[in-house]
């Protein structure tokens, strides 16, 4: 063999080891066990989803492109699901480990023999539904009993708890076999809700989001209600800071990213809806961020929280958008539809039915 066909094989030979160690490297799995990018994509900002598969962040999400829909899909694994910086991340179980300051208590359902493993808080810290619960193992059982059969008329269904709190709706409904979304703004209610999910073998029909939502995608500071009542946690928007960072607005407890209900669309393959709206006097302000929602899916039931806007324009603006969208409260015998000072607490809305 002479020196020049010799050193031709040679040049062929390292070609050929470069190209093999250059596939090897696409298809690592970034040091997520498992996961393997011929399978999945991770993917920048929803809004530009690619159906290559390319590495962005060790931390983003997981996700299938659904190129029917120009959406990708979550996949549902113990974790949480957070939007910030127009990016999708995934926290995997490591942060759902129970912590010293969680307390563990049970729900009680009158479809279930067993008991529902449920993380709550410090009863002293949360006076209105974690000593509840730790007392009698319920909360808002009507409302919860309404929740039930709503889904078992829709068992197709997805249930979104918005404004989640620690999971009473959630992990009931979860522990029944459907499928939920649970959205909470409060990272210590989130911690303790994706826990409870994962002593209970529930994860598999939960999406945990640890967001706030509203009608803009912006940040926004959680607020304390009190010491004692962790339960009635408000958000304040950036355009009413008047301020640069969460540490002078009072009683902030953390900064979190605010979405629009508009936005899970792009990320979750959602056809038909249950909603509990339940967000301490902001449940106006999700509505707005949900025209295209409630234009996209079939939403047949929505429970919301309504006594903070009986007497205030946004009252009146959560009328007008329901009734746009073809709904009709149900309320009392004899409570006016326009009298929205008599109607109760809180609110139940149904589809108008067709003439």
């Amino acid at each position: 063999m002479s020196a020049k066909v010799y050193i031709i094989l040679i040049v062929l030979s390292f070609i050929c080891l470069l190209c093999w160690s250059g596939t090897r490297r696409t298809q690592t799995n970034y040091g997520i066990p498992g996961m393997n990018v011929n399978n999945y994509m991770i993917t920048h900002s929803p809004h530009d989803v690619h159906t290559d598969f390319m590495k962005q962040d060790k931390k983003a999400v997981l996700a299938n492109p659904l190129t029917t829909r120009n959406v990708v899909i979550f996949e549902r694994s113990n974790g949480i699901f957070s939007y910030n910086n127009s990016l999708w991340t995934f926290t995997n179980d490591s942060a759902c480990m129970r912590k010293k300051n969680f307390v563990l208590g049970h729900l009680r359902h009158k479809k279930h023999k067993k008991k529902t493993p449920i993380y709550l808080h410090p009863p002293d810290n949360d006076i209105h539904i974690s000593r509840v619960l730790l007392n009698g193992g319920s909360w808002e059982d009507n409302n919860l009993l309404k929740s039930v059969e709503a889904m078992s008329q829709n068992p197709d269904a997805i249930f979104i708890d918005i404004g989640a709190h620690v999971g009473v709706y959630s992990l009931t409904l979860a522990s029944l076999g459907y499928k939920v979304i649970a959205i909470d703004c409060f990272k210590d209610n989130i911690e303790r809700l994706c826990a409870s999910a994962k002593l209970g073998n529930l994860s598999k029909n939960m999406y945990i989001i640890h967001n706030a939502l509203s009608d803009r995608k912006e940040t926004v500071v959680v607020r304390e209600s009190s010491p004692s009542n962790i339960g009635g946690n408000t958000i304040v928007q950036k355009s009413s800071w008047n301020v640069n960072n969460s540490e002078t607005v009072i009683g902030a407890l953390e900064t979190i990213q605010a979405i629009r209900l508009d936005d899970l669309l792009e990320v979750i393959d959602i056809k038909s809806a249950v909603l509990k709206l339940d967000v301490e006097g902001s449940e106006h302000t999700v509505l707005k961020g949900a025209e295209n929602f409630f234009r996209s899916v079939n939403v047949h039931f929505v429970m919301m929280e309504f006594h903070t806007h009986k007497s205030r324009d946004s009252g009146k603006f959560i009328l007008d958008f329901m009734n746009e969208h073809g709904f009709q409260p149900i309320l009392p015998t004899g409570v006016s539809l326009t009298n929205q000072n008599q109607w109760p607490w809180d609110v139940q809305w149904s589809k108008r039915k067709k003439k």
